[in-house]
């Protein structure tokens, strides 16, 4: 009776090791000492094999064990450091195989093997799929797991796509290719690239072909490509004579007299012109003068700058007369006011079309 109930008992430890497998990948269970020291022979067909743990991970064997190991048995591991136990706990240390044995007090012996596999090492890119225009550039990114070292991208195809040790990719063809990286212990991922021919430039449109500006103005250049879908619609413009306009961006710039032509090509080579003539500065009448001051007092023998300004700021002609009413009170020149005697007069300041500010000139003793 005493041996059935004691077989009860490690068949039940038996069965949590089995559960243990399979709930968490773990198969070490304890049995308690004291009992089995009375009928080993019911230990041993425990003995098991095959169970699997995963790098690092670890087991942790009941209080009792700790507490009672090297007075009624032994726990000790074997094989090359794939296994460690240390304080009650297995750890799976090493990819490989290793063994795990408890040592009763009369020598007979209960042993677990296990199969620690290390984790996967994984590759990933940032795409799986990726369509392209012959002549178009991207750029794929990779990322490891529980991998390290030097990635080696490659093309199945150069002619449709090619790839650099960066994962920047270019399209030279039309078609389909794939486009892989691979670290240096093998795992690999890719990328299925589709070429598409490019959608060419039809015509260059430019909504004027003639435009006429004076000196020093500006005027901007509305441009287009047929089809709108084009694959490339960038276009270059260039002015043929610099000195006469400037181009950036289709906005022409009026530098000198003369003439010269804006001119608008695709990069496959199709091209549109406008004319453009250049004349001389438009006249800009002063419309007002405004002085920064409308009233000093300056002691005799002292003076003071009057500021003077006309608008628009872009006035033909902005030459300015100053003319003081009384001179024997004050005087001016280049704006600059001196007192002379005690007494009150104006200064007028005048652009050349007549418009006028007034300052009024106190000098005091």
């Amino acid at each position: 009776m005493k041996s059935n109930s004691l077989t009860k008992k490690l068949f039940s430890a038996a069965l949590a090791v089995v559960m243990a497998v399979g709930a968490s990948a773990m198969s070490v269970s304890a049995v308690d000492a004291g009992t089995i020291n009375t009928d080993v022979e019911s230990v041993l067909p425990l003995n098991g094999s095959g169970a699997t743990l995963t790098l690092n991970q670890t087991y942790d064997f009941p209080e009792y064990i700790s507490s009672r190991t090297g007075t009624a048995y032994k726990i000790s591991v074997s094989n090359n450091g794939v296994l460690t136990y240390k304080d009650g706990k297995i750890t799976a240390s090493a990819a490989g195989t290793g063994t795990v044995t408890i040592t009763l007090k009369n020598g007979k012996k209960l042993s677990f093997t296990f199969n620690v596999k290390a984790p996967e090492k994984e590759i990933t890119l940032d795409q799986s799929k990726l369509s392209l225009k012959v002549g178009q550039s991207s750029k794929l990114s990779a990322r490891l797991k529980n991998s390290s070292g030097k990635i080696i991208w490659k093309s199945s195809d150069t002619r449709i796509v090619s790839v650099d040790q960066n994962g920047k990719i270019k399209a030279h063809g039309s078609g389909t290719a794939v486009v892989s990286a691979a670290t240096d212990n093998g795992v690999t991922a890719s990328c299925q690239i589709n070429v598409e021919d490019p959608i060419p430039v039809t015509a260059v449109n430019i909504h004027t072909h003639f435009i006429t500006l004076p000196v020093g103005e500006s005027y901007q250049l509305r441009t287009s490509v047929s089809p709108e879908n084009a694959s490339n619609t960038q276009l270059k413009c260039t002015s043929l004579d610099t000195s006469v306009a400037a181009v950036s961006d289709g906005l022409v710039t009026a530098k000198a007299e003369g003439k010269t032509k804006i001119v608008f090509t695709s990069a496959n080579g199709l091209s549109s012109e406008c004319d453009v003539i250049v004349t001389k500065p438009a006249n800009v009448p002063v419309r007002s003068v405004t002085v920064n001051k409308t009233e000093i007092t300056l002691k005799v023998g002292k003076s003071m700058k009057v500021n003077a300004a006309v608008s628009p700021s872009n006035a033909t002609d902005k030459t300015l007369t100053y003319t003081i009413g009384n001179p024997k009170a004050a005087k001016v020149s280049n704006g600059i006011v001196t007192a002379k005697r005690a007494g009150r007069t104006k200064l007028t300041i005048k652009s050349s079309n007549g418009k006028k500010a007034v300052c009024i000139v106190n000098a005091v003793e």
